[in-house]
């Protein structure tokens, strides 16, 4: 926009005379913004353009090209692609998204066809529906209540007065909003432990990868949000694990042998990672209902 709107002869922030496209004392674009519509919106059309071919730049050889985008911004080539962090933020907003919308139309089917069906053991033995089939066990008067037994009951009579749709609607929705803020936490986790396999580069590499590679397990997992299929299933583990390893391989430029066996520490430390965090966060979101 600054090489089409006029330009000033001097600084409307700072009032310094100046000559050229931005302020040298404080940094400010020396346009007058204050010219026709047209003008206006013929020059945000042209920043629309660019940002719409900023994001096939990227997001082409991100799903395509293992690793690329990783390279060009470690060898400093950065201009013509969207940042890692907007990147990943635009990926996990539409994946947490899609993700309430799937659970939503899930809850739309029969209870029996849900897969997200809610039914909740009761201490005493037995099992209850979160719809209120059955009933848990009254203690006996000569026994002394058990505090979590009595905390569990009060539980399942709210879930039960809540119905089953509803309280499996708020407790997907408490778990993604959770998750969603956690993710964010490890990301630079997943990147740490990149750091303790490859020493030798710097953590800022390692946060690049993981925020790409984040944002293209984001965007692949789409598809098998919407459709229940083995094959669907099956083909995406087998993606990601291609690609997962010719991207590490392309980034950190080892050999088969050498990227195997990290790449196996890698997934199993950050799969024991996400295993106990997606657990506590599911507890919880129970808690909360």
């Amino acid at each position: 926009m600054a090489h089409r709107l006029p330009r000033t002869t001097h600084c409307l922030n700072c009032g310094r005379t100046v000559e050229e496209n931005f302020c040298p004392a404080c940094g400010q674009e020396t346009t007058d913004h204050t010219v026709g519509a047209s003008l206006l919106l013929r020059d945000l059309a042209e920043e629309f353009l660019k940002l719409d071919s900023r994001i096939l730049q990227t997001l082409l050889p991100l799903l395509f090209r293992p690793g690329f985008l990783t390279k060009e911004y470690i060898a400093g080539r950065r201009v013509r692609y969207i940042a890692p962090f907007k990147l990943f933020l635009f990926a996990s907003a539409l994946f947490f998204l899609c993700s309430l919308q799937a659970a939503r139309r899930d809850l739309q089917k029969p209870s029996s066809q849900s897969a997200f069906h809610f039914e909740v053991e009761n201490p005493s033995g037995g099992s209850s529906s979160a719809s209120g089939k059955g009933a848990t066990a009254q203690p006996q008067a000569s026994e002394r209540p058990d505090p979590v037994e009595q905390w569990f009951d009060r539980k399942l009579t709210r879930i039960r007065q809540l119905g089953e749709k509803e309280a499996v609607k708020q407790f997907y929705e408490q778990l993604m909003d959770l998750t969603s803020k956690v993710v964010f936490f490890l990301v630079p986790l997943f990147a740490g432990m990149l750091k303790v396999l490859y020493l030798q580069r710097y953590y800022i590499e390692h946060l690049y990868f993981a925020l790409h590679l984040h944002a293209f397990l984001f965007l692949i997992t789409l598809p098998v949000l919407f459709w229940d299929a083995a094959w669907l299933t099956l083909t995406y583990l087998a993606v990601v694990a291609v690609y997962l390893f010719q991207a590490i391989r392309v980034v950190y430029q080892q050999g088969i042998f050498q990227t195997v066996w990290k790449l196996l520490l890698l997934m199993t430390g950050y799969g024991l990672l996400l295993l106990l965090t997606l657990t506590l966060l599911a507890v919880i979101s129970f808690v909360l209902l």
